[in-house]
């Protein structure tokens, strides 16, 4: 059996931005599994919970004064093209409210001033390739909409996973410094 020292995005953001964020009672920073949580973040359409209106399960979510203030959305793998970063973005801005059963408060409210962060993974990318322009273009295009929806503030990330630890953090300062621009 190899072992894997690829970086997991999921895992070291979740740990950066549990670090920076998670400040009880002010501030919760909930995960999905994937990110290091027990349970899936459940994003509705509405108040009325059931899988006809169960939208989409976000990576993290930082809940403060009660609300979802700022979601993340996480591309591990695989070429992220626009329409996989489209399918994540129309779920949540259609969302109204969430719930995990790691927290105790039952259903809370996604603000009506949310923050998308989306991080794509551009560890496959060739070196000379126009993909994190066309990052750059989509996302623009995407700041030119708001706010709809949810959603009053978008950020779209390439990240590079580095091959083996350390893991640095340094790549992540564009998403702590969206987070705190967001969150004050």
């Amino acid at each position: 059996m190899a072992y894997q020292t690829r970086e997991n995005i999921h895992k070291t953001l979740a740990v950066v931005v549990g670090s920076f964020f998670h400040n009880p009672p002010s501030s919760h920073v909930i995960f999905a599994p994937e990110c290091g949580g027990g349970h899936r973040i459940l994003f509705f359409s509405s108040e009325t919970r059931s899988r006809a209106t169960n939208y989409c399960w976000p990576d993290l979510v930082i809940i403060q004064k009660n609300e979802a203030r700022i979601i993340v959305e996480v591309e591990q793998s695989g070429i992220v093209s626009p329409a996989k970063i489209g399918s994540k973005l129309l779920p949540v801005l259609l969302s109204s409210c969430l719930r995990n059963e790691d927290i105790d408060s039952g259903t809370i409210p996604i603000s009506r001033g949310a923050t998308l962060i989306q991080v794509v993974n551009t560890e496959l990318l060739k070196p000379a390739t126009r993909k994190l322009r066309q990052y750059e273009n989509l996302e623009a295009d995407i700041r030119r909409l708001l706010p709809i929806g949810c959603i009053t503030h978008y950020f779209l990330l390439p990240v590079l996973a580095d091959p083996a630890p350390p893991y640095g953090i340094e790549k992540y300062y564009p998403l702590l410094e969206a987070v705190n621009q967001s969150l004050n």
